[in-house]
């Protein structure tokens, strides 16, 4: 349709993470879900214009041609034209045929990419826009010529630290585009700092209820972020849940086991340039009963006792010497 000269503007604040963890569990692009939360949002915006919703509405998203390691000043921009499956009702199957419908238009792109110009956007007719602006208007209201897309969808990756101005930090970053004829509705994204920033700007004649758009954008995430965790098999969900084994205490020595044991002092003792530390060795009681014998002094009473025998008898022997050997010698005589 053709636009007038009043403008409006919204936006909305979506985590980053959440987005990046949806893309994770379908198994797709960022940019992927960034398509499929617009077309969410499309389809909550015209609930109850069943006309809208019966044909897929088409989303110009630009698209990079710039080989990597080009630093030439010129443009090297275009537009992808991709079905965003507005009516499909169910957000999975939805979901499904974006990322077929961007696929094949990468795929198309890439292809012709020699052929394509990449100094102006390739929507069709607005190429001519400074030249016939004020035909092309009269030709869309009137609808002789068909619309190529219906919204421009732009997903601009940008800082995720926080940035700074004379020592202010930058709180958020709504990015601001445009809107020509045909094309009432401009969504335009920016990441920046962990968020994903949605600019809404459109022609107030065409969408007058632009902030309601954006919660509808809010609620489509929410949506699919359901979905993503929803989707979970039970047994991943009873592993996260479960909570992790609780390890024994350990289990206390009763004071009477201990034994009271007096140990030597123990050196260090240098062998070869590494210290040796000795294991210490417990004293020995100076009494203790062992069976049926009883150590003292570390021998037995009964080496004691033929200790003090032995000892007797030199004694004897000293005090009367005569005697033992005049006995002596009478035994020998009589064996003679």
């Amino acid at each position: 349709m053709a636009i007038s000269g009043e403008r409006a503007f919204a936006g909305a604040e979506l985590s980053l993470a959440e987005t990046k963890a949806i893309a994770s569990h379908f198994d797709t692009k960022l940019n992927d879900i960034v398509l499929a939360v617009c077309a969410g949002a499309l389809r909550r915006h015209f609930a109850g214009n069943k006309a809208a919703l019966a044909k897929a509405m088409i989303g110009g998203v630009p698209a990079s041609l710039r080989i990597p390691g080009d630093t030439s000043q010129s443009n090297q921009v275009t537009m992808m034209l991709v079905s965003l499956a507005t009516n499909i009702a169910d957000p999975r199957k939805r979901l499904a045929a974006i990322v077929k419908a961007s696929t094949k238009a990468k795929s198309l792109t890439g292809g012709m990419k020699s052929l394509i110009p990449t100094d102006l956007p390739s929507l069709g007719i607005p190429w001519l826009m400074s030249v016939i602006t004020p035909l092309y208007r009269t030709a869309v209201a009137s609808n002789r010529i068909p619309v190529v897309a219906n919204l421009v969808v732009s997903n601009v990756p940008g800082p995720q630290i926080p940035l700074y101005l004379a020592g202010a930090k930058l709180i958020t970053y709504y990015p601001v585009s445009i809107v020509t004829h045909g094309l009432a509705l401009n969504i335009t994204i920016q990441s920046y700092a962990g968020s994903l920033y949605y600019g809404l700007i459109a022609c107030k004649e065409a969408v007058p209820d632009l902030r309601g758009f954006a919660a509808h954008i809010c609620a489509a995430h929410q949506e699919l972020l359901a979905l993503s965790r929803e989707s979970r098999s039970p047994a991943s969900r009873r592993a996260v849940a479960k909570p992790a084994p609780r390890q024994a205490a350990p289990k206390s020595v009763p004071k009477s086991s201990v034994r009271n044991v007096k140990t030597k002092a123990v050196t260090k003792k240098t062998i070869a340039g590494k210290p040796t530390i000795k294991k210490p060795v417990p004293k020995v009681a100076a009494t203790k009963k062992t069976g049926m014998k009883e150590v003292v002094g570390g021998k037995t009473a009964m080496e004691k006792t033929a200790a003090k025998n032995t000892d007797t008898k030199n004694k004897v022997a000293k005090l009367l010497p005569g005697k033992l050997t005049g006995t002596k010698k009478v035994a020998k005589k009589k064996r003679a």
